[in-house]
């Protein structure tokens, strides 16, 4: 995961439409790439909110609905955008020697 601010944490970055109906291709940066829809409502560059309604995995991405998104026009506008989560939103991991890819910038 990568860093916008210390607020906020890099999860996804969507690509092209699938289908007709408004999924979108994204690329998940979490270690489980389904547990992006489990850390609650997205959040693209411009503020825009998400709300994950159905992901499932295919190839290097996963297939995501957002609630939001109603139709094929509306998902390629969405097409590069960037998706983050709020940091609180991750849970700590038990792990002393954890850390996210965002904590290493800038050292």
């Amino acid at each position: 995961m990568s860093k916008v601010d210390g607020k906020r944490l890099l999860v996804g970055e969507v690509g092209a439409p699938h289908g007709v109906r408004g999924q979108l291709r994204v690329k998940s940066h979490t270690a489980d790439p389904l547990a992006i829809a489990d850390y609650g409502p997205l959040v693209s560059d411009d503020g825009r909110v998400f709300n994950v309604t159905d992901i499932r995995p295919d190839k290097t991405v996963v297939i995501v609905t957002f609630k939001e998104v109603r139709d094929r026009t509306m998902a390629e506008a969405l097409k590069g955008a960037k998706l983050y989560v709020e940091r609180d939103a991750i849970p700590e991991d038990d792990e002393e020697d954890s850390f996210f890819h965002a904590d290493l910038i800038g050292l």
